[in-house]
C-alpha cells in the first residue's frame, strides 16, 4: 500500500524516526520511516482549513493553517494524532515559520505567533500595535532563529512610496534581561 509522493505536496519537514511530512490543500501526509518515497494514504490527516505551512519541535508536527493552527504528536506514521488549537490564528506566511528548538513561530495577522506544549500565543503584542505590525507586511516576512531566537526581516512601501526594510529579532528564550 505504498504510495509515491504526491506531485502537489508542499511544505516538506523531517520528523523524528525517520519520517517526513508534507502538505497539499488540507491534507498532511507521513511518509514511511526511512523510506521517502513511499507516502500511504492512510497516514493522511486533514484539517478543516487550507494549509500555509508546517514546523517540527521535538517531535511535534505543527500544522498552520489558514484558520486554525494544529498540532500532530506520534512516533510513527501510523500513530500521528492531530488536535487542533482552539486560537483563531492564522499563518501568513510560509516562509515566515520558523524551528526555535522549543517552539514554532510564525507571521500571523495579530503578530508573531509562537506554538509550544500545544498552545498557540502572539508574542509581539507588547512589542508592536497591530497596525506596526501589518505595516511589516507579514505576508512577506522571512523567518529564521539564531541561537534559539527569532529573526524577521521585512520590505513594504511606506504611505510616501518610500521603500522600508529591515530585520527584527525577538528574544523568548529568556536568556538575557
Amino acid at each position: 500500500d505504498f504510495n509515491a509522493p504526491l506531485d502537489s505536496l508542499n511544505g516538506l519537514v523531517a520528523m523524528p524516526n525517520g519520517m517526513m511530512a508534507a502538505f497539499s490543500g488540507k491534507d498532511v501526509y507521513f511518509s514511511e520511516p526511512w523510506q521517502p518515497h513511499a507516502w500511504p494514504q492512510k497516514y493522511s490527516l486533514t484539517c478543516d482549513f487550507d494549509i500555509v505551512a508546517l514546523g517540527v519541535y521535538g517531535s511535534v508536527l505543527v500544522i498552520a493553517t489558514k484558520g486554525m493552527p494544529y498540532i500532530a504528536v506520534g512516533t510513527s506514521p501510523d500513530s500521528m494524532a492531530m488536535q487542533r488549537i482552539e486560537t483563531n490564528l492564522p499563518c501568513l506566511s510560509a516562509r515566515s515559520m520558523v524551528d526555535l528548538g522549543y517552539a514554532v513561530a510564525y507571521a500571523g495577522s495579530d503578530g508573531l505567533v509562537v506554538v509550544s506544549n500545544g498552545v498557540a500565543r502572539v508574542v509581539t503584542d507588547q512589542l508592536f500595535t497591530k497596525n506596526q505590525w501589518l505595516r511589516t507586511n507579514p505576508q512577506n516576512l522571512i523567518g529564521s532563529q539564531h541561537n534559539g531566537r527569532y529573526v524577521g526581516s521585512y520590505r513594504y512601501q511606506d504611505d510616501e512610496s518610500t521603500l522600508q526594510e529591515g530585520t527584527f529579532l525577538i528574544d523568548l528564550t529568556g536568556a538575557y534581561p
